[in-house]
């Protein structure tokens, strides 16, 4: 007889994704500083965050 599954997979699954993603922003930003300038990565970065955030301020 097999043990009853915890459902465990898919929250680690999840977090080892998160870790992933937060690792490579190190990665890309590093990249994105060498071809942009900073004054232009902060402003595509305050564009994505107000364009995410506008459903919700309606």
């Amino acid at each position: 007889m097999r043990a009853p599954s915890t459902g465990l997979l898919q929250p680690a699954l999840a977090a080892a994704g998160a870790n992933v993603l937060w690792g490579l922003t190190f990665l890309l930003g590093k990249v994105a500083l060498e071809v942009l300038p900073v004054t232009s990565i902060i402003l595509l970065r305050f564009s994505f965050a107000a364009l995410t955030l506008l459903p919700f301020a309606l």
